[in-house]
């Protein structure tokens, strides 16, 4: 799911939540864990991307700032894990600058979502597709995309972080979205359930993806091919004399054989779904040159040129009436601290394999399927 060209360096971003604990003395009950039932304490233990706590009562709405779809309070809410909770607002008119946020039934803090704020962006890329196996695709990581820079990008998500002690249960929120010029919008109301981490037990373990497939209306059905297989070949001529790789021939007898020498290829592309909700990703790419003075013909020496490497973290589930694998993660890459948000549509699930379909968008033309395998 675009040719950004993408340097990943290895990140690790983490976020502590301490909830504090009485004493235990003989006969006390442990700390039963953060409730979602009540509104203040909980208001203390999250943490919301971009956002501050502020005491006091949240601001009135305007009505001149930012309007946000009411038909939204009737979506579901993605909850990944029991860890995060993704709410995706449809923002029907106005630019967003960041949103007010409060724990439905606590009056005494809001929250105040700034976009313009680090550490990490909570914007959801639009039109998410995974990386495309053709030339125009070289140098994708996970997702491809709108950045959030783009003049028509108009989805920026909450992310709100929960505390490692959540139990199960359900909390509203109430949010408003407003402007540069600090214009208020409407207010929106939604309710989150949360459930025990983790998700469907057949996509626990490590998977590593094996082939691909695309459908346009140009180049038609490709069927399926390796996913490791080199792409954008080039290709020279050379003669084979003693071994040694000549650019003419020596002699009549000599014959010509085609050498490649440039090509580019996925050379890992790997996920690992743990039980309880977390996730990892590791990719590379590399782009290689034949060295032809270090060459023989038996012998064929390649240089690497350029490569892409990402190591990203986050969490998953996966909601089996959509069919949708949901993840959070961070891309890790230099002067961004980007956490990411991206949904799989599950064509097939089994025991050792799944396939992933990605339907043709504003910002690619052609279908496309990858198939998972799993090696762990």
């Amino acid at each position: 799911m675009f040719s950004h060209r993408f340097f990943f360096v290895v990140f690790c971003t983490a976020l502590v939540f301490i909830s504090c604990k009485k004493n235990n003395t003989p006969g006390d009950d442990a700390d039963p864990g953060a409730d979602s039932s009540k509104a203040v304490p909980l208001s203390e233990k999250i943490v919301l991307y971009h956002g501050v706590l502020t005491k006091g009562s949240m601001p009135l709405p305007s009505g001149t700032g930012p309007q946000i779809s009411s038909i939204a309070d009737n979506q579901p809410v993605i909850a990944l894990a029991g860890k995060y909770v993704v709410i995706k607002p449809q923002i029907l008119s106005g630019e967003i600058a960041g949103y007010f946020l409060r724990i439905a039934g606590d009056s005494t803090a809001y929250f105040k979502i700034d976009f313009s704020t680090p550490p990490l962006s909570g914007r959801k890329r639009a039109g998410l597709k995974a990386i495309g196996f053709s030339a125009n695709y070289k140098k994708s990581g996970f997702t491809s995309g709108k950045t959030m820079d783009d003049p028509d990008y108009n989805d920026s998500l909450i992310v709100i972080k929960l505390p490692e002690d959540m139990k199960p249960g359900i909390f509203c929120v109430e949010y408003m979205g407003y402007d540069k010029n600090n214009d208020y919008g409407n207010i929106i109301k939604k309710c989150i359930t949360i459930e025990a981490a983790g998700g469907d037990s057949r996509f626990s373990g490590k998977w590593k993806l094996n082939k691909s497939m695309s459908n346009d209306s140009v180049e038609g059905n490709t069927g399926w091919a390796d996913a490791y297989a080199p792409l954008g070949v080039s290709v020279e001529t050379f003669y084979c004399v003693d071994d040694q790789l000549e650019t003419y021939p020596q002699s009549p007898d000599d014959i010509p054989d085609s050498i490649v020498m440039n090509d580019y290829r996925l050379t890992k592309y790997e996920l690992s779904l743990s039980p309880k909700g977390s996730f990892s990703y590791e990719f590379r790419f590399v782009e290689r040159s034949l060295d032809a003075d270090s060459s023989t013909c038996s012998n064929l020496v390649y240089d690497i040129i350029d490569g892409t490497e990402s190591l990203d973290n986050g969490a998953w589930t996966y909601n089996p009436t959509t069919k949708k694998l949901i993840i959070l993660y961070y891309d890790d890459w230099p002067g961004t601290d980007n956490l990411d948000f991206a949904e799989w549509n599950i064509e097939k699930i089994q025991e050792n394999r799944f396939v992933v379909y990605f339907p043709a968008n504003e910002n690619s033309s052609y279908e496309e399927w990858w198939e998972f395998i799993k090696t762990e």
